[in-house]
């Protein structure tokens, strides 16, 4: 599996997955919100997201140039 996720994107999901699992938990969710959380914290420790890669999202960015782009950077 490739990284699929930002680093913001993680951080992301842990904060809500955090949020949704606690509240499930206090009984101020129901059980979707503890497998939601569950499914938001998975994905962010995997760095990998599986809807991103069935739509074909990459939240990862290619900052390192590639090698056509820093030899046309000479000319």
């Amino acid at each position: 599996m490739k990284p699929n996720l930002s680093q913001a994107e993680r951080v992301f999901r842990i904060l809500v997955g955090s949020i949704l699992l606690t509240m499930s938990l206090t009984d101020l969710l129901g059980t979707w919100g503890f497998y939601f959380g569950m499914a938001l914290l998975l994905s962010s420790s995997l760095s990998f997201c599986l809807f991103y890669a069935v739509v074909g999202i990459n939240g990862v960015a290619n900052t390192a140039p590639t090698q056509a782009q820093q030899s046309n950077a000479g000319r």
